[in-house]
């Protein structure tokens, strides 16, 4: 299990519990080049469809809009998005 994946598995105890809510945004607004390069290669796996924003969203830990501001943030730069 991959970290996102055993985040994720932990929110989901807290949710079913009711200690978490649904909303959660990481306690830093920092992105590190693992959260950029997990973009990147999921872009480049399933591209940019319905619904990618919201599932990048969930591995990471941030929301729908935070993933796709960084989206548009990454292509200025000119990254590989």
């Amino acid at each position: 299990m991959c970290e996102a994946e055993a985040r994720e598995h932990a929110f989901q105890i807290l949710r079913t519990l009711g200690i978490f809510s649904d909303i959660y945004t990481k306690p830093t607004p920092f992105w590190t080049t693992k959260d950029e390069q997990f973009i990147i290669n999921y872009i480049a796996k399933h591209g940019v469809h319905n619904g990618a924003y919201r599932i990048i969203a969930e591995h990471l830990g941030r929301s729908r809009d935070a993933i796709k501001n960084k989206v548009l943030r990454m292509r200025k730069e000119g990254k590989p998005v």
